[in-house]
């Protein structure tokens, strides 16, 4: 019995060791403003665009995309 418990608590140490590093590498390289700028910001500039390239119907086909999907949900 003692046998089958050691794997478990290994596993846990090794997924406790893994998120740490995890949240050590989030904090370092992920979570910094220029980071988060173009995360976010980058994207919605593209579809802002691509919206003024295709004279607003991009957005509204996307949105009527969605509201069915939604529906089709509930």
């Amino acid at each position: 019995m003692n046998r089958n418990r050691l794997p478990l608590v290994q596993l846990k140490t090794d997924l406790s060791a893994a998120w740490a590093i995890a949240k050590k590498d989030m904090r370092i390289y992920y979570i910094k403003p220029g980071t988060l700028m173009f995360g976010s910001g980058l994207p919605l500039l593209h579809l802002y665009r691509l919206e003024f390239l295709l004279n607003g119907k991009f957005v509204i086909g996307l949105l009527k995309q969605l509201t069915k999907t939604m529906v089709k949900r509930r």
